[in-house]
Formats: C-alpha cells, sequence, structure tokens
C-alpha cells in the first residue's frame, strides 16, 4: 500500500527528519496546535503536496520583520495560502492532519493574523510543487473528494459566523474544489455525466429542485452550487451568539400559502427525518406607527380593517357590513376608480397607471395619504406615480375586524428555522453542495454538457445574458440591528414583532423584534430597522424588481431570449447543458415563500412528470376545494357509503399516511387497545403506563355508540389502539397531535361523550390518579356518560345571564399547569381585567405557581388546596381564557356554546381534528403574551357587537358541525379510509 502511493519507509523517515530541520514547527494562535511536515505527509500522500503545503502555510504566517509594518486587515490569510500554491487537497490534508472537525484548514487560516499577499509573495518563485499539476499528481482519493466535497451542514452553522461576508478567498476555494472535481471526472475518462443536474443558487427554488430531482431520480447525481457562505437564500437564520435569539438575515419572512400542495411538501415526513423539524402555527400580526388628528402618534393594525378604522377615524363600526360600507363610501366614485390589467373591469373603468391610482382606487384618498404612500415612497426610493400598479395590489384591506396579516388557511413558522428547513431539502446522498462558488467565474465547466446535463438557474436572468440587453432594476435593503440587554426574558421593546413606519420623519420603514417569533425566550432582545437602497451588483442584495413599464419591456425580451435558449440546448449535437430558468430573480417577479415553492414543483413536474402539474398560482382556493369535494365523492362508494360531515379534508389528509397506522394489539405505554369482532368490542387492554380513566371510560361509550352505527363499513375483526396520555404519538388514535404530524391520527377528544359539564367538575381529588383497582370501580360509576350534544344543552340552561350583564374581566379556573401559570403571575396585579382560579390541592400542589404569587392570590379567593369554584364560575364573566396547558373546564368545545368571548393564546402547537376551522376574530380573540390581555379587554369593552358576533358565530359552529351525529361520521370514515380503503 505504501508503495503504492510512491512511499518507502526509510526514505521517508530521512526525509521527515530533514525538513523538519529545514522548516520550523508551526505553532497556531491556539499553542495546543502545530503543524509539522510530518503529521502533513499522511493525509497529503506525498512528500510533494506535504511540503507545498507546509510552505505555503508558513509563507502566509510567518511574515518577515520589514513587511509587518505595512499588514493590510482588509486582507485574509486564507489568500494568501491559496494563491501560494496550497489548494483544496492541501487544505483538506490540513484539516485531516488537525483534527479540526470544525472547521476546514483554509477556514482555520483566516482567523490568524490578516496578511497582504502581493507583499508576502513577490520575489518568492513558485516551486515545481505549487503547480496546480504537481497538487494533482499527489492527489488523495476521488472518492473522498467527489462523494461530498463540502459538507454543507457544517459549514453554513459552524464554520463562517453568520454575518461574515463571504470573501474572494472562500470563493476561490469553491472554485478549486470544483475544478478538481471536473479534474479528477476528465481523467477517469467516463461518458457518463458527473453530474446530471446542476443547480445554481441554494434558496428555495433552487433546494426544491435539487430535492425533487435526487429524490425522483434515484441513479443520478445533483451539484448545488451557491455564492455565498450558507444555503437558503433570503430565507437563511440564524441563532445570534450573544442572545440566543434566532435572526433572520435579510428581513422577516412568514411562510403562508392557500396551496394544500404546497403545505404537504414541506410537512413531508422524509424531510422530517433529515432534521427539518414541524411547522408551528403563527398568525402574523403588524402594527403601523401613524399620525392623526384624533389621537395623535397611535399603533393601528395593517392591513386596514375595522380596529383600524375604528382608531383612525374615532368611529364605531361593529359589523363587517359596516367596515365594508365604510371603505366604499371613501373609495372614489365607481366610474372613477380602475383596476388592474389581468382584473375584471366594469364598464368604462380604466385600467390602473401606476401604484398611485391602484392604491387610492382600493382604499381612498385618505388611508392612502395616512398609512400608504410615504411608506411605499421610502420603500422603492421614488414616487408613487412612477411605480406599476401591482405594487400596492399586494397589499391586503380587510373589510372586517381580522387584524391577521394573512388570511390564508396554512400559516406557521419552522420549527428549526429556515435554514435547518433547506439544509434537509439538501441533505441526500445524491446531492452535493459547494459553497462560496460563484457561477460566473466557472461557467465555462457548468455550461460543458458532457459534465452537467441540464442547468438551472435561479439568478438574476439579465446577468446569465451578461446584461446584453440592458440593465433590470432592483430594490435592496439595509439593516441597522439594535441589542437591548437585560430587558427581561419575555419582555419586548415593541408591541408587536414586526412595526411599519409611514411617517416621513422615520427613515427607516419598519422595525422586527425577532425575539417575538414563536415567542422566543432570552433576556435580551434584537430589533433590526429596514431601510430601502437602490441595489449595487456586489455591494449588497437583490430584493424586490422594480416594476415599471421599461422593466417589463426589457424582461420579456430577456424571457424570449431563454426560450430560444432552451430550444437550441435541446437540439441534437448541441455540446451545452439544458438550461431552466427558476425562482423570482430568474422570473423577474417577487414571489412569496409559497410561490417560489411552488414554481420550483410545477416545473420539475412539468418538465418529468407527464406534465401532471400541481395547482397553478392562479388557481384559487375555491378550484381546490372543489377538487378536494371530487375527490370525496369516491371516497366509500364500494360500500354505498356517502360521508356527509364536515371535516372531510382532515380525514383524507391523514388517509395519506395511513401505512403508518399500527394494526397490531399493541395499546401504548398510557392507552388501551379495543379488540373488536362483528360490531362488538369483545376485549380491553390497558398499557403499562398511568391510565386515565375518565378517558378509558368515554371512550368505551363512544366506541360502542360508533360501532353501532358504522359497523358495517369497518371489518369484522380489527384493533383500535389509542392513546389517553397529552403527549400524541406517531402510528396511535390521538385525542390531539402536534401541527404537521399527520400520522398521529386525531379522534374526537373524550370530551366529546362527556359528563364533567354535568357534575360540575368538581372531581380534581380523583383525577385519574388512583390505583388501577379504584379506577375500574369509578369506570363503572361513570358508564353512563353523556354525548356532547347534551353537555351543550346542559350548558346553555345554566347560561342565563345575558352577555351585556356579566362581569367584565377575563376569568379560568386551572390547575398550576406550566403553560397556564404566567397568566396568573399577570392577573394578581391586574384584577381590574383578570379573574380565575387555580387549584393547588392533591396531586397538584404548586408545580410551577411561584409561592409569593400563590399567597397573593390565596389573599384575594384566587388561589387554594380546596375545588372552591365548579364551571358555573365561568358563566359569570364576559371573557374566558384558553391556551394549551388548561384544566378539564377549559377546553375550547366547552367554551364555545357559552355566551362569552373565548380568548386564545396564539402559536399553539397543538390541533384536534376541527380546530383548522376556527378562525381568530370569528370565532375567539387572540393574544401572544400576556401583557397584551388589558389592551384587549378594553377593545372588546368598545366594541360589545364584536363580542356578540363571535358569541353568534359559536354557537352556529357548535349546532352546524360539532353535532354528535358529525362528530362519529368522522370518526367511521377515518377508521374506514385507514382500514379498508
Amino acid at each position: 500500500q505504501m508503495r503504492g502511493r510512491g512511499l518507502l519507509l526509510l526514505p521517508l523517515v530521512g526525509s521527515v527528519i530533514i525538513l523538519v530541520r529545514i522548516f520550523p514547527i508551526i505553532v497556531f494562535q491556539d499553542e495546543r496546535l502545530t503543524l509539522t511536515i510530518a503529521q502533513l505527509l499522511p493525509a497529503c500522500g506525498s512528500q510533494a503536496v506535504a511540503k507545498a503545503c507546509y510552505t505555503s502555510a508558513l509563507t502566509c504566517l510567518k511574515p518577515s520583520k520589514p513587511q509587518e509594518s505595512q499588514i493590510s486587515p482588509k486582507y485574509d490569510a486564507c489568500k494568501c495560502f491559496v494563491e501560494s500554491g496550497c489548494s483544496v487537497e492541501c487544505n483538506y490534508a490540513i484539516r485531516r492532519t488537525m483534527k479540526l472537525s470544525f472547521v476546514t484548514g483554509c477556514a482555520y487560516f483566516s482567523r490568524q493574523p490578516q496578511l497582504k499577499s502581493d507583499q508576502l509573495i513577490q520575489g518568492r518563485g513558485k516551486s515545481e510543487h505549487e503547480t496546480e499539476d504537481a497538487i494533482f499528481k499527489g492527489r488523495v482519493s476521488n472518492e473522498v473528494l467527489v462523494r461530498n466535497p463540502i459538507n454543507q451542514s457544517e459549514l453554513s452553522r459552524n464554520v463562517y459566523p453568520p454575518n461574515e461576508k463571504l470573501n474572494d478567498s472562500r470563493s476561490n476555494s469553491g472554485e478549486m474544489q470544483l475544478k478538481i472535481i471536473h479534474r479528477s471526472w476528465k481523467q477517469n475518462g467516463s461518458s457518463i455525466p458527473a453530474f446530471h443536474a446542476c443547480i445554481v443558487g441554494a434558496g428555495l427554488s433552487g433546494s426544491v429542485i435539487a430535492e425533487r430531482y435526487a429524490s425522483w431520480f434515484r441513479d443520478r447525481k445533483v451539484l448545488m452550487v451557491e455564492k455565498r457562505n450558507h444555503v437558503g437564500g433570503n430565507c437563511y437564520d440564524y441563532t445570534d451568539k450573544a442572545t440566543g435569539i434566532r435572526v433572520h438575515k435579510y428581513g422577516p419572512h412568514l411562510f403562508h400559502t392557500n396551496h394544500k400542495a404546497v403545505w404537504d411538501y414541506i410537512n413531508k415526513d422524509d424531510l422530517q427525518r433529515r432534521g427539518a423539524g414541524g411547522w408551528i402555527r403563527w398568525d402574523h400580526e403588524v402594527l403601523a406607527s401613524v399620525e392623526n388628528s384624533h389621537q395623535g402618534s397611535t399603533f393601528v393594525p395593517v392591513p386596514i380593517n375595522g380596529i383600524s378604522l375604528n382608531i383612525l377615524f374615532n368611529l364605531n363600526l361593529t359589523t363587517d357590513e359596516e367596515v365594508k360600507t365604510w371603505l366604499d363610501l371613501h373609495r372614489p366614485r365607481k366610474e372613477d376608480r380602475c383596476t388592474l390589467s389581468n382584473e375584471k373591469r366594469e364598464t368604462e373603468q380604466k385600467e390602473c397607471q401606476n401604484a398611485e391610482d391602484q392604491c387610492i382606487s382600493r382604499v381612498g384618498q385618505d388611508l392612502y395619504n395616512i398609512v400608504f404612500k410615504t411608506y411605499t415612497e421610502k420603500q422603492w426610493g421614488r414616487k408613487a406615480t412612477e411605480l406599476g400598479p401591482e405594487v400596492t395590489a399586494r397589499i391586503p384591506v380587510h373589510g372586517n375586524f381580522d387584524s391577521r396579516y394573512f388570511q390564508d388557511p396554512y400559516q406557521a413558522l419552522p420549527q428549526k428555522g429556515y435554514t435547518r428547513f433547506v439544509e434537509a431539502l439538501l441533505n441526500h446522498s445524491s446531492i452535493t453542495t459547494i459553497l462560496g462558488l460563484n457561477f460566473f467565474e466557472v461557467r465555462d465547466i457548468l455550461e460543458d454538457g458532457k459534465f452537467c446535463s441540464e442547468l438551472f438557474f435561479t439568478g438574476p436572468i439579465d446577468a446569465f445574458f451578461d446584461e446584453k440587453l440592458g440593465k433590470l432594476e432592483y430594490r435592496s435593503l439595509m439593516f441597522s440591528p439594535r441589542v437591548f440587554f437585560d430587558v427581561g426574558e419575555s419582555s419586548h421593546v415593541q408591541p408587536s414583532s414586526v412595526v411599519n413606519y409611514p411617517s416621513p420623519d422615520v427613515p427607516w420603514t419598519r422595525s422586527v423584534e425577532y425575539k417575538q417569533f414563536l415567542r422566543q425566550k432570552s433576556n435580551h432582545t434584537i430589533v433590526v430597522y429596514e431601510h430601502g437602497t437602490k441595489y449595487v451588483a456586489g455591494q449588497n442584495e437583490p430584493y424586490y424588481p422594480v416594476p415599471n413599464d421599461q422593466n417589463r419591456r426589457l424582461f420579456k425580451m430577456y424571457q424570449e431570449l431563454s426560450k430560444r435558449l432552451e430550444s437550441l440546448n435541446q437540439s441534437d449535437g448541441n455540446r451545452k447543458p439544458k438550461v431552466h430558468f427558476v425562482g423570482r430573480l430568474a422570473n423577474y417577479k417577487y414571489f412569496n415563500m409559497d410561490e417560489a415553492i411552488l414554481n420550483a414543483l410545477n416545473l420539475f413536474d412539468h418538465l418529468y412528470v407527464n406534465s401532471k402539474t400541481r395547482n397553478h398560482l392562479s388557481n384559487s382556493p375555491e378550484s381546490g376545494q372543489q377538487k378536494l369535494q371530487n375527490e370525496i365523492k369516491t371516497v366509500g362508494g364500494t360500500n354505498g357509503l356517502h360521508w356527509k360531515h364536515p371535516f372531510q379534508s382532515m380525514v383524507l389528509g391523514q388517509a395519506r399516511v395511513k401505512a403508518k397506522l399500527i394494526r397490531t394489539l399493541s395499546p401504548p405505554e398510557s392507552g388501551i387497545s379495543l379488540v373488536v369482532e362483528n360490531g362488538i368490542i369483545v376485549d380491553v387492554k390497558d398499557g403499562e403506563g398511568f391510565i386515565h380513566y375518565m378517558r378509558k371510560a368515554q371512550y368505551l361509550y363512544f366506541f360502542k355508540v360508533l360501532l353501532q352505527h358504522y359497523s358495517h363499513v369497518l371489518p369484522k375483526q380489527f384493533y383500535i389502539n389509542i392513546n389517553l396520555s397529552d403527549h400524541p404519538k406517531e402510528g396511535y388514535l390521538n385525542f390531539c397531535r402536534l401541527k404537521g404530524y399527520s400520522a398521529q391520527f386525531l379522534i374526537p377528544n373524550s370530551r366529546f361523550v362527556l359528563d364533567e359539564v354535568m357534575s360540575g367538575f368538581n372531581e380534581y381529588e380523583n383525577y385519574g390518579h388512583s390505583s388501577k383497582s379504584v379506577q375500574a370501580e369509578q369506570i363503572k360509576k361513570r358508564i353512563n356518560v353523556y354525548t356532547y350534544s347534551q353537555a351543550v344543552q346542559k350548558l346553555r340552561a345554566m347560561d342565563v345571564v345575558p352577555f351585556e350583564n356579566k362581569i367584565p374581566k377575563i376569568y379560568t379556573s386551572t390547575i398550576p399547569h406550566p403553560a397556564k401559570v404566567d397568566y396568573f403571575h399577570y392577573a394578581v396585579d391586574n384584577t381590574d381585567v383578570c379573574s380565575g382560579y387555580v387549584f393547588t390541592g392533591p396531586p397538584f400542589g404548586l408545580v410551577s405557581l411561584r409561592q409569593d404569587v400563590y399567597f397573593r392570590l390565596k389573599e384575594k379567593g384566587m388561589a387554594g388546596d380546596t375545588v372552591k369554584h365548579n364551571f358555573t364560575e365561568h358563566l359569570r364573566y364576559k371573557y374566558l381564557l384558553y391556551n394549551d396547558g388548561n384544566s378539564l373546564s377549559d377546553r375550547t368545545r366547552i367554551l364555545l356554546p357559552i355566551h362569552a368571548v373565548m380568548i386564545r393564546r396564539r402559536g399553539s402547537a397543538y390541533e384536534e381534528f376541527y380546530t383548522y376551522k376556527l378562525k381568530e376574530n370569528t370565532h375567539f380573540v387572540s393574544y401572544q403574551d400576556t401583557t397584551e390581555l388589558k389592551q384587549i379587554v378594553i377593545r372588546l369593552e368598545s366594541f360589545p357587537h364584536l363580542s356578540k358576533k363571535i358569541i353568534q358565530e359559536n354557537n352556529a359552529f357548535v349546532d352546524e358541525q360539532l353535532t354528535f351525529e358529525n362528530v362519529l361520521e368522522y370518526t367511521a370514515h377515518l377508521l374506514h379510509e385507514l382500514l379498508v380503503t
């Protein structure tokens, strides 16, 4: 083996001794790390390469005395290291030798004293060992270099600090890596391309194409090249070391979509296995800091809605109809309005000529002047009359009281961040990722059709064609971060995560407090102030295409050029790869994240999946819903059963992963298994852990009733494995699940057949913590449980106090669950708007409730170790609190039929089978932090009609959708899909 590498033992030892004497040992800044030629030999594979590596390192790290005073801080040693003859192979060798698993050799050198190469290298002739050919003579195994020349997860998370700007040396390093791969491929003489697909740009569009290509074509290789030092494109996020807060480097990214195809794609199980993490529901809200004649400087919700109008113009609008009427009256007359060219136009309506025309037509002159005009002009750096109408067409306006920024059914933030999500897309054995590589410096390699069969380009389309037809305009952004130290773990410095500034007196357009996203915990906080600025190639990033007639015409010319190029490259005999343009820069169009993903999915399907495309971007949600209804018609057809319940989409979503259902007799640790034969439960098996006797009794009753009605559409023999714990498990039936985990199958919560309401929720002392023998007796007593519909009737019979006569405070009763005690820590100092009772008796104790707060609550009758407040106490208050971790009395379905307003914490990680249908400000009011509760009560007290509307919507939802018949049919439909079809 040593002869094969050209190494002989005795000469090697002698050479090592001589070389070590000639070249002193290099000691790095960390004095424990040293480097010698002898150490380099095993990794380099030859003395020539080892000496070249060592010489380069020595030259770059040991400047002569006269030169030290001329060292430039703008130059890093890594560039010197590469220019002095040390290739990526040396880089790799040093990394292996020094056992620096977190950093490449070159990256380590870049952290050493900064040096100036032109003074260090001048007068020093290159030895034969410093040429590229000599380096390749002693190269290391091709297998190591080609399989994964750079570990992208390692680089993006560890090697380069997140705020560090990409420099020339890293670009050079990426270029060398590609050249090594290219040279190795050529020397192998293979007729097979090194890569079947080469993708330029590791943003969302390029990464989705890479993932689809690698997953669809299992035997083909994909090369991803990215000029930045990280993947993720503008979605890239990182955790700030000083504060522990996750920050979006290129501005806030909030995922939202109407397209179920996109939502299903980002929640794919294999992405979870690759480390993507789940998605947490997040309803984004934005406030604008405005000046008005009624209140001076104030914050109003945007998009404009009924709440905004009431604040801005001192109104008292209370219904959606009043909001829509006001907006319509303050718009121009119908004959003076304009529309976009692609909108349906009424008779004699003109086409909008610019952004100002379009915005005034939508919201009127007053709102335009207060909220939109200055903000738009600051953002774009030009007058609104010089911008295309599509700029302001994207601004939503709500003719209701919904203050959420988006109204899409799917809204979420990634639990582990966008960077981890994109890394999961690229985490595939067929994908090789090279960072720090500029396409235009290696396009001769990537445009070699024999090396790369197809090329996907996600960069600016004009740059691809060398701007031969002219430059397309882009708008860029500047970011000015500010850290606020020691503000408190749960405290913030802004009233909302994002605040817009339409005032001409404020230089920035908006400020973002990232700590508020997903309610991150830190004793500090970060606010980033954004400014619109001119895009200059090589100095900043192109964010937004500038929409005007000139740019549109120029883009169409480039688009025609790209089509001719695609056609030309598909012709026989052409040695160029097929080129496809994908993404926002290549399409010169602003894409939301879901649109970028859908654009990539559609292109891939169009190219490779026989034109079976997903819903097009222009498809309305209704068309997707119609497709869903058509699918539903075929369900259960073999049994002559036509499902009519309103939760069809929830069933079909779970049916897609029915292969993960555990079908054997396997009771979960804290659950039960029902053995069913011929429509009868013949046996019940308990798990080995704690069994919640009340839930067990209720599910026995529920499935007994279900089998009486639907056994004819289910198998004759089967098992039902039910998880009774609060923590959902994959493969089992659960009463709740983590959002996005479709293999945690959802059955109705046991309290759809409950008797707690009838008994007043007073039995905390036997809350399932008795021995199994005692539980068996308790189950016998409770086997005659009530249905949800019966419970609703009882609630309404007890709820006799008119809403306007109830106590105008928030109320909840609970055990001291960690998710609930923050309310009581707040309530004890805000009893003017808060009330409630926290039970601390056996077996709970204080749990997470602070002892000092407990004593103060007890003095006010709001805490104790005896059951003082039964459920009827809820019926005395206008506002009832619900969030994850509440007691039996505070579950959503119990609060819905009560004549009170439910206040829920936003961003719950859990869902039940029907909760996806509940909408903010229609069925409930949401909050993020307890400090918002006082303002919520004040707002609701100011607009009692809003409260009454929520109560009306909830009662209709209960009566029309949450009937016991629908609940039974949903469960039967789900079991049918999982066990039969």
